[in-house]
């Protein structure tokens, strides 16, 4: 092993501890915060009025600012081509 090769392979084998004490600090101070001071979804930005209840939701909102469409769930692929891409067109004809 040459001279330059061994702070090499000291910093590797230092790594995996490294990290895990930068997890257990996260979750020594994460443990201790109040979990009454959560962000609510239901604070302020009409929440209540649009009937949001949980995460995640889509809206299509159409022209009159009325909610024409709500999808509870993720959005992928199938779902966007099937479901939300003709909601959307529904939308835009109705408002024109």
């Amino acid at each position: 092993m040459t001279s330059q090769a061994a702070p090499k392979r000291r910093w590797v084998l230092a790594l995996p501890l490294l990290i895990f004490a930068a997890l257990a600090a996260l979750f020594w101070f994460r443990l201790g915060a109040d979990p009454a001071k959560l962000p609510s979804a239901l604070i302020g930005r009409a929440a209540i009025e649009w009937g949001v209840y949980g995460v995640p939701e889509t809206f299509i909102v159409g022209r009159d600012g009325r909610i024409a469409y709500k999808m509870v769930g993720g959005i992928t692929q199938e779902n966007y081509e099937r479901v939300l891409k003709v909601e959307i067109d529904k939308a835009l004809q109705a408002g024109s």
